[in-house]
């Protein structure tokens, strides 16, 4: 399958720099922020429950082996927009949307101590480094660190509390720095976030589809932005689908289908069916009603309905390719499909009927003003792809920055060649601290290079 990091930056980090360069302006006009500290201790104590009970789903997610640091942000990020009113606020500056999730990222730690500690088994990857050390030294994780190790186990508690704080003061001191890069104009700031996300996705299995699966998620990522669809929602079930998989399988050895009728699966289809009766009933959104010059009016509902025949489609052929596996491998790729079809049915249907504004008619395109379509910067990142495959990955990124710059900020190309020889050299500097191969290119198969060049 696709690496779980290469989904999270195409589904993220893609849409987001071409959204920005397509509006082809600055992240933030001004870069004062000494004037918000204590505005923010304010919303703190106004918003004080959703601290509180982000901060408790941060403990318990975390605690959740192998799940709470990748998706923990999204799940306390959806919960506060699911549990508030003005849900239309969020993406726009709210400063909900960043009390909940970062309250539950600094909980997460404590809660993944928690498998850590009594269990052995790592709550995340900072864990399972945790986890060497104690073998190192000759520590076994277990009831023992309740009883023999105490005082370790309180050492790290209060490491995790003063490390907060530490890190709080050192954000103050440096908020005002870092956030000058936002007035920076984000076509300077684009090659290198670009270069930068290639060079993570690279590192994923170091193989050349690992950029090409970048494209395809990124471009996905692009269009549900586009036509509201959630993201978060996404990447959390590409998440658990393969932890969840291999569990249904075993599940129905040991039990076949009567497995349905043990108390406890009969009370967890109930409160799945309960939240999400919930969730519809108690909707912020429930009822609101869209402008026809907004983002939900009825005009030009044909892209959407591709969008959405696509990923039917794409539903429908998942099924149908179900049936040439054996029963066990078929069964939990059946009741995804199965499930998909229900959902996508009616929504398809509520689109193609819809006579006045609505939610499932969401189109980001009707109300923004832009030079230049998707099209031409997904253009653009494929040029990078050839760049790449030409000359290698250092030399194709710094050929990207300076042809990038020439056209889009203006002629300097002293300057701009100055940028992309920095780009090559950070690129050097991370392969020879880190170890790092870069994807070759045609030129490497012709000129014996260095290895941190691609060869």
């Amino acid at each position: 399958g696709i690496p779980i990091v290469i989904v999270g930056l195409g589904m993220f980090a893609l849409p987001e720099i071409v959204d920005l360069l397509r509006r082809s302006t600055r992240i933030s006009e001004t870069a004062s922020l000494g004037a918000g500290w204590i505005e923010g201790f304010k919303d703190v104590i106004r918003h004080r429950w959703i601290v509180v009970r982000c901060s408790v789903i941060g403990c318990i997610v975390g605690a959740l082996p192998g799940l709470g640091g990748s998706v923990v942000d999204w799940i306390a990020y959806g919960h506060v927009i699911q549990t508030t009113k003005n849900r239309e606020r969020y993406g726009t500056g709210d400063v909900r949307g960043v009390l909940a999730p970062e309250s539950a990222n600094n909980a997460k730690e404590g809660g993944a101590l928690i498998p850590t500690l009594l269990f052995g088994i790592p709550g995340s990857g900072s864990m399972a480094i945790l986890l060497g050390g104690f073998i190192l030294i000759g520590i076994e994780p277990g009831i023992t660190m309740l009883t023999q190790h105490l005082d370790l186990t309180f050492t790290m508690i209060w490491s995790l509390a003063i490390g907060n704080i530490a890190a709080t003061v050192l954000c103050l001191l440096l908020a005002n720095h870092i956030a000058k890069l936002t007035t920076i104009r984000y076509a300077y700031l684009a090659p290198f976030m670009l270069m930068l996300i290639f060079f993570a996705a690279f590192q994923a299995t170091r193989e050349w589809n690992d950029l090409f699966a970048l494209f395809v998620m990124g471009t996905l990522g692009i269009y549900m932005k586009r036509f509201g669809w959630s993201r978060p929602a996404l990447l959390i079930g590409y998440f658990l689908a393969p932890r969840l998989e291999p569990t249904i399988y075993q599940t129905y050895q040991v039990y076949g289908m009567s497995f349905l009728q043990h108390p406890i699966v009969i009370g967890l289809i109930i409160a799945t069916v309960a939240s999400i009766y919930a969730a519809w009933r108690f909707s912020p959104n429930r009822g609101q009603t869209y402008s026809e010059a907004g983002e939900h009016g009825t005009s030009n509902r044909k892209p959407q309905l591709i969008f959405a025949a696509v990923v039917f489609g794409c539903i429908v052929y998942a099924l149908i390719d179900s049936f040439n596996y054996t029963w066990f491998g078929r069964i939990f790729m059946q009741i995804v499909a199965v499930v998909g079809v229900l959902l996508m049915l009616p929504l398809m249907y509520f689109m193609v009927r819809a006579e006045k504004p609505a939610g499932v008619l969401d189109d980001a395109e009707r109300t923004i003003k832009v030079d230049y379509s998707v099209y031409h910067y997904l253009g653009w990142v494929l040029g990078m792809f050839a760049l790449v495959g030409l000359v290698g990955f250092p030399f194709g990124s710094a050929l990207f920055i300076f042809i990038f710059m020439q056209v889009k900020v203006g002629n300097a190309p002293l300057k701009h060649a100055i940028m992309g020889i920095s780009g090559v050299a950070f690129l050097g500097v991370m392969s020879h601290f880190l170890t790092l191969r870069y994807p070759s290119g045609l030129l490497q198969s012709v000129i014996d290079m260095p290895w941190w060049l691609g060869g």
